[in-house]
């Protein structure tokens, strides 16, 4: 399930920190102008979402490397599979991504034994971009959203992870502009599990979102959404 290509796709650091990429840091070096240039890795992972900043989630920084590249068997879908897995949506000139859980709590769903614990765990991935990079992925993202409305399957290695369905979700106003969509999995024998996505865009910064509870119903994820992008101001 898809849990297990995000675990693949980007492991943490040894050390527990984010290594900068050397390649997407050099990129952003160019002589852009201020308003055009990218933000480099190591400027992103300065402003990612901290233990400072959400005292009650536990956070686990990611490592900044692309990892092990998914597919999707519909082109279109390859954004929103790419929302789920932390990797960028077109070519970036910096990446840094975090998982940010909250804290456990007894679950109450009857579909799950007695005593089992549930929480919403939720990426974070901060990519920049040059020119109108960040717009232009934002795009694709929604325009992704009808195009697999009628799902899709994620392609990694010999693994395939079924998506039941795509829908637009409660809009979100922050940022220059976002969009919210519910990402249906397919966990098998009949069971379905929907989660959230929300992709934001501030400037030349794109903040991507995704919320998952294995053990129970996953919500947006508005209160680290609103403290990650105050950050970005």
């Amino acid at each position: 399930m898809s849990l297990a290509l995000l675990g693949s796709a980007c492991a943490p650091g040894k050390d527990g920190t984010t290594k900068p990429d050397s390649n997407q840091s050099a990129a952003a070096s160019t002589s852009a102008s201020p308003d055009t240039r990218g933000k480099t890795t190591a400027e992103l992972v300065a402003l990612l979402v901290t233990k400072t900043d959400l005292p009650t989630h536990t956070i686990e920084p990611m490592n900044a490397g692309l990892g092990e590249i998914i597919d999707t068997d519909k082109p279109e879908c390859k954004p929103l599979a790419h929302t789920q897995v932390m990797q960028s949506i077109g070519t970036n000139t910096g990446l840094a991504r975090a998982i940010v859980m909250e804290e456990p709590k007894a679950a109450t769903s009857p579909d799950v034994p007695q005593g089992t614990v549930q929480f919403t765990s939720t990426s974070v991935t901060l990519t920049s971009y040059e020119g109108t990079g960040a717009q232009d992925a934002l795009a694709t993202v929604k325009a992704a959203i009808p195009a697999c409305a009628g799902g899709f399957t994620i392609l990694h290695k010999d693994v395939t992870t079924p998506v039941a369905g795509v829908k637009p979700d409660t809009e979100l106003t922050t940022g220059d502009e976002s969009v919210s969509f519910v990402i249906t999995m397919d966990m098998g024998k009949g069971v379905n599990k929907a989660t959230h996505s929300v992709v934001v865009r501030k400037g030349n910064t794109l903040a991507t979102f995704w919320a998952m509870n294995l053990n129970g119903e996953a919500q947006q994820p508005k209160t680290i959404i609103d403290t990650q992008i105050h950050k970005l101001h």
